[in-house]
C-alpha cells in the first residue's frame, strides 16, 4: 500500500488533517486538485501515445495550477519513466510534485478532495489496495461553519458556494455521511479508518498515533507544527486561506465545541433531520 485518501464532508477539518500529515517525513499530501478521478475515464487505457494530450488536459484541470508544476518538465519526467498504465501515470505526477516542489523523499502518497466522497468506488478501482481515512465532524459544528462562510464575501474563483439555510446544510451533511458509509461497506474493514475532528483537536497525539499505525509508519512530532509552514512553504495555496485561514494557526480547542454557537431553532432542526447520523458518531446520546 503506497496510497491513502482522506474522505470527509466539507468543513470537517480535512484540510487541517491534510496539512498535519503532509508534515510527516514519510508522507506527501498535496493541495486539492481532482485530476486523479476527472481524467480516469479518458486515460484509463493509457499508452505513451496519449502523453501529450494527457499533459494538456491535466494542465487545464481545476486547481492544478496551485501545485506550481512546470508541465514541460513533468512531461519529460513521465516520458523517461515510461508508465504502463493510468495508476503509474498518476503516481508519477505526485512523485514529480514531491521531487520538484516539496523537495522531499517519501514512502506513501495521500490525497484529499471533498468531492472524493462521491468517488470512492472509482478510487478503489484505480487503487484496489489503497486505504481510506474518514474524518467526521459534528454536523452541527459543520452547520456553524457553513453559515459563517455563506455570509462572508470571498473573492477567489475556487471559493466554496455554501448555503446558510439550516435545512439545506443538514440534508447535505446527512447525504454525505450516507454516501460515505454505503461506499465503505464494499471495502475491507482493515482498509478504512474513521477519526473524529474533535478527537484530532482535543486528543491530537493519540489520534495521530492511531492514524500512523493504520498507515504502517512511525509517529513524527513534526505533524504538530503544521501551521508553521502552511503559508511560508505554500503548503496550502494562499488564495485558499481566504476561507481556511485557521489552518495557518495552532490548533484551536474551541473549534471542537463550535456547535454551541448554533441558535436553538437551527440546532433543533438539524438534530431532527440528522438524528441517526449524530448518534452514529456519538455526538448525541442514543
Amino acid at each position: 500500500m503506497n496510497r491513502f485518501f482522506i474522505i470527509g464532508s466539507p468543513r470537517s477539518g480535512t484540510t487541517l488533517f491534510r496539512l498535519m500529515l503532509n508534515k510527516h517525513k514519510q508522507l506527501i499530501v498535496p493541495p486539492e486538485a481532482g485530476f486523479l478521478t476527472w481524467l480516469y475515464d479518458s486515460y484509463k487505457n493509457y499508452n505513451s501515445d496519449m502523453l501529450e494530450c494527457f499533459i494538456d488536459e491535466l494542465s487545464e484541470t481545476k486547481k492544478f495550477d496551485s501545485w506550481n508544476i512546470d508541465t514541460q518538465s513533468l512531461k519529460i519526467y513521465i516520458k523517461k519513466s515510461t508508465p504502463e498504465n493510468y495508476k503509474e501515470l498518476i503516481d508519477l505526477v505526485y512523485r514529480f510534485y514531491a521531487k520538484s516542489v516539496l523537495i522531499k523523499n517519501f514512502t506513501i502518497m495521500g490525497d484529499k478532495n471533498n468531492f472524493f466522497l462521491n468517488e470512492i468506488e472509482k478510487i478503489d478501482e484505480i487503487y484496489p489496495d489503497c486505504k481510506f481515512i474518514h474524518i467526521v465532524r459534528d454536523g452541527r459544528s459543520v452547520a456553524v461553519s457553513y453559515q459563517g462562510l455563506a455570509n462572508k464575501k470571498l473573492n477567489s474563483k475556487n471559493a466554496p458556494q455554501l448555503s446558510n439555510c439550516i435545512h439545506d446544510i443538514a440534508k447535505v451533511w446527512k447525504t454525505d455521511i450516507a454516501k460515505i458509509e454505503t461506499s465503505f461497506k464494499a471495502i475491507d474493514k482493515d482498509r478504512v479508518l474513521c477519526i473524529r475532528f474533535e478527537d484530532l483537536i482535543l486528543e491530537t497525539e493519540t489520534t495521530l498515533e492511531k492514524v500512523v499505525d493504520f498507515l504502517g509508519i512511525e509517529y513524527d512530532s513534526e505533524m504538530l507544527d503544521y501551521y508553521l509552514t502552511t503559508e511560508s512553504e505554500g503548503l496550502e495555496p494562499k488564495e485558499f486561506l481566504e476561507w481556511k485561514e485557521k489552518n495557518s494557526k495552532p490548533l484551536l480547542p474551541e473549534e471542537a465545541y463550535k456547535y454551541k454557537l448554533l441558535n436553538a431553532n437551527d440546532r433543533a432542526v438539524f438534530e431532527s433531520i440528522c438524528n441517526d447520523e449524530l448518534k452514529l458518531f456519538s455526538y448525541i446520546n442514543n
